[in-house]
């Protein structure tokens, strides 16, 4: 078989994958133009220019700017290929972070909605938790916040840079809570913000998940005080409220779930 040793406008936009006119305007802007040309004026690509249309698309596909990548078309060196490679990498390297990040955050969200479909609604456990760092706000009545997401939650969520895709969550004082005021002197927050500031305690937590609307959540706390004693503990709190299956999946509020962990000790 021949060897080929030049290609047309077709043939190279067939071996990269790329349109005909991508290589089109490369050539009317003068970052990539045929090697060649034909005594009918017809130009073709040289094998030798092959290497340099792979970068171009390489770092193009990485957002390096054509008027970078043809600074250094124009006024090729080995000094200004590594300077383009370093910033391609840097680039490559921050991407990966982004990317991390969101799968992180998507793989979280994902472990919490899992147990919160399987999970019999209503009942409690008791199970043990290990400490877990979160980002957590100030005091105040939030309760109104997390369901109408006003000004006080925004200003947590950009605070932490908690991305949307999580609900953040309500720790309720247990003093409140066994005397029926269930989100006075709460305060807002999120296993997946940046800088946390607090951090879930380690030690036994009552847990359950209630399915209804966020507001008929408050009802189910007495029963929930009540299980726990009758299974020989003692809720000494705080309590942490959580909604693993809300907006994000789930259009019907009433399909809506919560959980939520208290603290405990064992009764003597």
């Amino acid at each position: 078989m021949p060897v080929k040793h030049e290609f047309s406008i077709s043939e190279m936009a067939r071996l990269f994958d790329i349109k005909r006119d991508t290589l089109l305007y490369y050539d009317r802007i003068g970052l990539f133009s045929p090697n060649n040309r034909k005594d009918n004026n017809y130009r073709t690509y040289t094998v030798s220019q092959l290497q340099l249309l792979d970068t171009i698309i390489n770092l193009r596909d990485l957002g390096i700017p054509i008027k970078t990548i043809r600074e250094f078309t124009k006024k090729r060196s080995p000094e200004s290929f590594i300077a383009l490679a370093d910033e391609a990498v840097e680039n490559i390297e921050e991407e990966i972070r982004k990317l991390k990040k969101r799968a992180k955050v998507l793989k979280s969200t994902v472990e919490e909605i899992r147990p919160a479909k399987s999970f019999e609604y209503g009942k409690v456990e008791i199970t043990h938790l290990k400490k877990i760092p979160i980002s957590l706000s100030n005091e105040g009545d939030y309760s109104a916040s997390m369901i109408t997401f006003d000004k006080p939650y925004e200003d947590f969520m950009a605070t932490f840079s908690i991305p949307w895709t999580e609900t953040a969550g309500l720790k309720f004082d247990i003093a409140n809570l066994k005397k029926n005021n269930y989100a006075k002197s709460s305060q807002l927050f999120s296993r997946n913000g940046m800088g946390k500031n607090a951090e879930i305690e380690e030690g036994l937590y009552a847990l359950s998940y209630f399915k209804c609307r966020w507001q008929d959540c408050y009802p189910k706390y007495k029963k929930m005080l009540k299980d726990i004693k009758d299974l020989g503990y003692e809720a000494t709190g705080p309590c942490y409220e959580e909604y693993p299956i809300a907006h994000l999946v789930e259009e019907d509020e009433r399909n809506f779930v919560t959980k939520i962990s208290i603290k405990v000790e064992k009764r003597d």
